[in-house]
């Protein structure tokens, strides 16, 4: 189909690096540009974006800074309807976190950063 394989070229038009390549991987790992997000939804351009997939998981971490802190939030799915919902709000849940940690890191050197972990449904 012509409209996934425009999917797939924009995306890869926006990698910076991954580890697509490498042999030995458990997950695939792609940091994309972070001028890829509208400006009108997000006002405030991070510096890194970064995707991982694997076979039980999916996730975003977004820093804006290149030294950074933050944490993790593993985010669990009761039921298909919530894992859907999910999916479709794990880039903006991801970017609310990280902003918010920029924003109490203002008074040290560090920016904000905050990774999201959303687990498959069969491993809960």
């Amino acid at each position: 189909n012509q409209r996934v394989l425009l999917c797939f070229l924009t995306f890869n038009k926006w990698i910076l690096k991954t580890n697509f390549f490498q042999e030995d991987r458990n997950v695939l790992a792609f940091r994309l540009d972070p001028h890829v997000l509208d400006k009108n939804e997000y006002p405030v351009t991070p510096y890194g974006i970064f995707l991982v997939c694997g076979s039980v998981f999916r996730g975003f971490h977004i820093r804006f800074r290149d030294v950074s802190r933050g944490g993790i939030r593993l985010i669990r799915s009761a039921n298909e309807q919530v894992y859907a919902n999910n999916v479709a709000t794990l880039l903006e849940e991801n970017y609310a976190l990280a902003h918010t940690q920029q924003k109490k890191n203002k008074d040290i050197p560090e920016g904000g950063s905050k990774g999201t972990i959303l687990l498959a449904p069969d491993h809960q």
